[in-house]
């Protein structure tokens, strides 16, 4: 009953819509705390949603999508939504999307609701927001939060109402009968509160002009149906929507998204339970170096612009109030196509202008901050390496460059029938000019005179410095080389790349009247998302995620196909398309970092998403490292009433009855909750014919009327151990001689052990 009731109860949060704080009464816009003026009223096509206007201002979180069904078309266009829905993956991943539509089923089974029906609800504008916590609090005295969720049904707002009736029905028999249902008229809706003796928690709900709400506070749904109803369409914004922080949001990042996540930081330091402000000295100080004590708010956006899916997160942290790690990124935007200049043939490029002088002095800034002792200590060392250098390290050195850097890593391949080149890494930083870049690096060389030898390359009238170190640490040799270069200094692991690029940079301005070189200007992935970001950035980053999936694409999956034992398990490797699947659908990733007035930017832009790139490549490189370094975990004891695999031909029993019923259950979710009267039934779309050969030696019985009754079993010869599988999932052995029994009355875990032996009861059998 209580996991019912937990069930029912969440999607009833979760098909609803908005709460309001008892004492938050609509109130005058607050002032823009930087003019002192009331904020402007935008016009109401601009304004940010029904519903999020009329929250109060101390809401902690809002997540707004603008229009559920919109943003599904959008996604679909997208090269992510291409992977998702492609028929050729789906053939290689069928048994994992057969697992995930066999468990929607099994939980559709068990609460009874479609998950089809709940989402119909979603077609426009849905909305989530959380205001704290209540003073009110359950009865483990913890308090309860301040929740709303609201969306548009539109055409389907009776199916809504009529699932929500169903809901309030079955949360009835739940509670025995016991459950209270109050209506009451409020600005001309129709609200109705359910509760239980006893028991704090309340939840109200409404469908008004379109949208249905909900709140676990009576009071605040009906302070917002007021403001909502007293409000006019010209008229001044009231709550948050006049909130000076929110509105800038809104205007940076809010208006033309699809979706939109607002993090109040703020509001939030004013709810105790969230820890936020700090508690001692060391707190204080820690929080003022990173600058985090400034930050008001958080804000992700997302939108979709044709294939590609454009991303931001924006920090309100205003320029003047900037310090700590949040001022190092204060510096002046990079050239508009200076990322663009690196080669086109570059996997990963990047372009960043940091003044160094600038930069070292806000370090000194941040450690005096949380330390005071330590920006002492940085400054005598300075001091030290002056006096010991004869030189003065700020203007001879720092003050050399610029702070305009390159950076690109590129796999050349020299011949068009082997397409293998070794990855060469080029940083390239600007210098103010060639005399003071030649004195910091004849300095950086004296610095390190002790640890390292140095030779000299001549290529043409440029000469290329490798330093080596005199005691290289295990394999790494300890070698970097640099060559100054047409106001730039180039950096590398070896010779032969900067050697390459040195010749690309004289090809290119012997070519600059007739052909440009190739660069990033003639990538149509890089040109195709170049446009979708700002202008002005202080740092940019390429990666062609289309040619690093490819690459390892084509290498891991032959290797996988030949060797079953490195490919993921239940993937059919035999079934993946070629690489060519992913080039087409796979594009460039762009990200970018700015600062202005109002705070920092970060944004995206690439055809599968920030996140959902980064993410894969991650899981891979966390995978490879930590191969050598696994330690083969105990085996897990096994759960009262369930016996061990034991032998591999049991524990291959057992799996096969796992799969099974993984695909049985996927069945069961397009046959209206039916199982086949055989298994090869499941031919061809829930099995292949070489999986159906496989469970021939599978006796299989049925859909069964009770959880513990035996849907199939497998018969092991010359084994006193035989695997079931029950109808509500489990896998359990019995022996040859409670076979029979098992078959006719179902299965019956063993007896629960007797008190002090140390052993754990049964785990009861789900609600089924």
């Amino acid at each position: 009953m209580s996991s019912r009731l937990v069930f029912v109860l969440a999607a009833s949060l979760f098909v609803a819509s908005t709460c309001w704080s008892e004492d938050a009464q609509p109130t005058a816009p607050a002032a823009d705390p930087a003019t002192g003026q009331p904020p402007p009223t935008p016009p109401a096509a601009a304004r940010p949603g029904a519903v999020t206007p009329f929250l109060p201002t101390e809401t902690v979180l809002v997540i707004t999508v603008k229009d559920a069904q919109k943003s599904c078309t959008a996604f679909s266009k997208t090269g992510l939504a291409r992977l998702i829905d492609s028929p050729e993956l789906s053939k290689a991943f069928a048994f994992p999307l057969l697992a995930v539509k066999g468990m929607q089923w099994m939980l559709e089974q068990r609460h009874g609701y479609k998950l089809k029906d709940i989402l119909s609800a979603f077609q426009g504008e849905v909305t989530i927001a959380w205001m704290g916590l209540q003073e009110i609090r359950n009865e483990k005295g913890e308090k309860i939060p301040d929740l709303l969720v609201a969306l548009q049904p539109r055409d389907h707002a009776g199916k809504t109402m009529e699932l929500v009736n169903r809901f309030v029905g079955d949360l009835n028999k739940l509670a025995q009968g016991h459950l209270r249902i109050q209506q009451s008229k409020v600005a001309g809706a129709d609200v109705t509160t359910l509760s239980l003796p006893d028991n704090p928690l309340q939840l109200s709900y409404t469908l008004h002009s379109g949208t249905f709400l909900a709140a676990l506070n009576p009071a605040r749904l009906e302070s917002l149906l007021n403001a909502q109803q007293a409000a006019t369409p010209e008229g001044p914004l009231q709550g948050l929507g006049a909130d000076p922080i929110f509105q800038r949001t809104w205007a940076k990042v809010g208006q033309h998204a699809d979706a939109i996540a607002f993090f109040n930081i703020e509001s939030a330091r004013r709810v105790p339970e969230m820890n936020l402000q700090p508690k001692t000295e060391k707190d204080r100080r820690g929080l003022a170096a990173s600058g985090l004590d400034q930050v008001r708010a958080l804000t992700y956006s997302l939108v979709f612009q044709g294939e590609n899916i454009r991303e931001t997160l924006f920090v309100d942290c205003p320029a003047e109030g900037r310090r700590g790690l949040m001022a190092l990124l204060d510096h002046a935007p990079i050239e508009p196509d200076a990322i663009a200049s690196m080669p086109q043939n570059a996997v990963l490029a990047a372009a960043w202008n940091i003044e160094p002088l600038a930069f070292v002095n806000r370090l000194l800034e941040l450690a005096g901050i949380a330390n005071p002792g330590d920006a002492e200590l940085i400054d005598n060392e300075i001091r030290r390496l002056n006096a010991e250098l004869n030189i003065d390290f700020k203007r001879d050195l720092l003050a050399a460059f610029t702070g305009q850097a390159l950076f690109s890593l590129a796999l050349p391949a020299k011949h068009p029938k082997l397409g293998v080149g070794f990855p060469q890494p080029i940083l390239k930083m600007g210098v103010k000019d060639a005399a003071a870049a030649q004195k910091a690096l004849g300095i950086l060389r004296q610095m390190g005179k002790d640890k390292f030898n140095y030779a000299e390359l001549q290529v043409d009238e440029r000469t290329v410095v490798v330093s080596r170190a005199k005691n290289p640490v295990g394999d790494d040799p300890g070698q970097l080389c640099w060559v100054l270069a047409d106001q730039q200094v180039l950096v590398s692991l070896f010779p032969l790349a900067l050697r390459d690029e040195l010749q690309r940079m004289d090809a290119a301005k012997a070519a600059a009247a007739r052909t440009p070189m190739p660069n990033l200007t003639m990538d149509p992935q890089f040109q195709n998302i170049r446009g979708l970001l700002g202008p002005s950035h202080q740092m940019l980053l390429y990666m062609d995620v289309s040619a690093l999936a490819t690459a390892f694409y084509d290498l891991y999956v032959p290797l996988a196909q030949l060797n079953p034992k490195i490919a993921p398990p239940h993937v059919d490797m035999n079934n993946l398309p070629t690489s060519d699947f992913l080039a087409r659908n796979l594009g460039g990733l762009l990200v970018g970092v700015s600062a202005d007035a109002e705070g920092l930017l970060l944004e995206s832009c690439s055809a599968t998403g920030l996140w959902t790139t980064l993410a894969p490549m991650a899981v891979v490189a966390a995978r490879a490292a930590n191969r050598q370094a696994q330690v083969p975990a105990p085996a897990p004891a096994a759960a009262a009433g369930a016996e061990p695999d034991g032998a591999p031909e049991l524990a291959r029993g057992r799996q096969l009855l796992r799969e099974i019923n993984t695909r049985l259950m996927a069945y069961a979710q397009d046959h209206d909750g039916n199982y086949p009267t055989r298994l090869d039934e499941l031919v061809p779309n829930y099995a292949t014919a070489e999986e159906a050969q496989q469970a021939a030696r599978v006796q299989y019985l049925g859909k069964q009327p009770a959880p513990n009754r035996v849907v199939a079993h497998l018969a092991l010869d010359h084994q006193d151990r035989i695997p079931l599988l029950l109808q509500d999932g489990r896998i359990r052995v019995v022996t040859a001689d409670r076979l029979a029994a098992a078959l006719e009355k179902g299965f019956v875990e063993a007896p629960k052990p007797a008190a002090g032996t140390g052993e754990k009861p049964p785990v009861p059998p789900p609600d089924f």
